[in-house]
């Protein structure tokens, strides 16, 4: 079902955003790395996905630690 879906896509979002985090405060990979990382197609798609989730741009979000 849809909702099912949608709950699973919510779960993998949040794994990535979690990941994703975790490498911005304890890597020193570039927000490229990152993006081929978990299959991003460009640096621009997953910046724009995490901005969406996270309401900051992974740049914005290293800066802010």
């Amino acid at each position: 079902s849809d909702v099912y879906k949608r709950q699973v896509q919510e779960l993998v979002f949040k794994a990535i955003i979690r990941k994703s985090i975790s490498l911005l405060k304890n890597t020193q990979q570039d927000i490229q790395e990152i993006s081929n990382a978990f299959g991003f197609p460009n640096a621009s798609y997953f910046g724009t996905f995490f901005k969406k989730q996270v309401g900051m741009s992974p740049q914005q979000y290293r800066k802010s630690l």
